[in-house]
């Protein structure tokens, strides 16, 4: 026998959906199914929905002596010694939490849930948008395990407005 056939298999969170676009204001229903090779010993599962907040924004700084000599030697006038620099910065935002399984051992699973989408949440973009932003939205799972790292999985979900 060959040493792979000892190897268990990876585990596998599968997350799906109920459609491939929501809309704020409706509900958002997902599924999903555990593939373990064994039981595992879980203090709870956890369903999260997230947005990620990618940000454009502008940050000054002073020259250095080194650039100034550098513009100088280049012939570039120097005025004012201040730079603008665009940076991208990411914020996550947890906007709704549910436990969807309590303690216990779980092998093959499938457990169903829902959130429901408020109106007031932004809606997915993908280019940068008049608030020089782009929003992404997850289904996020994590199962807590003791004594070992925990599992998670994600899946991209469309939110569009009305």
């Amino acid at each position: 026998m060959s040493s792979n056939e000892y190897k268990s298999k990876k585990p596998v969170i599968l997350i799906s959906t109920s459609k491939p676009i929501f809309h704020l204001g409706e509900s958002l229903l997902y599924k999903v199914q555990l593939n373990f090779d064994r039981e595992i010993n879980v203090r709870g599962i956890y369903a999260f929905l997230v947005y990620t907040e990618t940000k454009k924004v502008k940050q000054y700084r002073q020259m250095t002596d080194d650039e100034v000599e550098d513009k100088l030697r280049s012939g570039i006038p120097v005025g004012d010694r201040t730079v603008a620099e665009d940076r991208i910065k990411v914020h996550e935002h947890i906007v709704s939490k549910h436990r969807i399984a309590g303690e216990g051992k779980y092998f093959n699973q499938r457990f169903l849930g829902n959130f429901f989408i408020k109106d007031e949440y932004p809606h997915t973009t993908y280019s940068y948008d008049v608030f020089d932003r782009i929003i992404t939205w997850y289904i996020r799972i994590k199962l807590d395990i003791p004594f070992a790292p925990d599992m998670h999985a994600e899946k991209e979900v469309v939110i569009l407005p009305k």
